[in-house]
């Protein structure tokens, strides 16, 4: 009989352990990221049900890692010369901007605020937009994201005018 109370006590360690270990972690990122990416892959992708998680899942991203993983990829599958469809680099565009901007300016390391700057490089952003980017980074107080500013600038110089 006691090692039934034992056994007992262990699995409702065990479960609050797991429970806890969820609440951690967080969302699962790769399997959204999974999702999108064979959307994509099948021609059968839709904006609200494959895309939008990607981008709410970066804006409530906690950690450096999650955000990292989740621009790189979202910068992938916006890219202008990419394999994705063009309303999945639309959409891309249009709803990641402003969260990239946003990382950018606040979102954590300066890796990751440099990543999100860059990302809008890689999606092909308007003038406009990468103007933006390249002050928040110039005046960011890390070497690193400064230095991402000046590519930045570089980068637009070379754009056509009134792009």
């Amino acid at each position: 009989m006691k090692w039934k109370r034992h056994l007992n006590l262990f699995l409702l360690v065990a479960t609050i352990l797991a429970a806890d270990y969820a609440l951690a972690v967080g969302p699962d990122y790769e399997a959204l990221i999974e999702q999108a990416e064979e959307a994509i892959d099948s021609g059968n992708v839709s904006p609200d049900r494959d895309l939008k998680p990607l981008v709410e899942a970066l804006k409530q991203a906690k950690t450096d890692e999650d955000r990292r993983r989740l621009i790189d990829k979202i910068s992938w599958m916006g890219r202008p010369d990419g394999n994705s469809p063009p309303e999945v680099k639309r959409y891309l565009l249009e709803q990641a901007t402003p969260v990239l901007l946003k990382i950018g300016k606040i979102g954590g390391s300066a890796f990751t605020r440099g990543d999100a700057l860059m990302a809008l490089r890689d999606m092909g952003a308007s003038r406009s937009v990468l103007e933006q980017a390249a002050t928040i980074a110039e005046q960011d107080p890390d070497d690193f994201v400064r230095s991402r500013g000046e590519i930045l600038r570089n980068y637009i110089k070379t754009m056509p005018a009134g792009d």
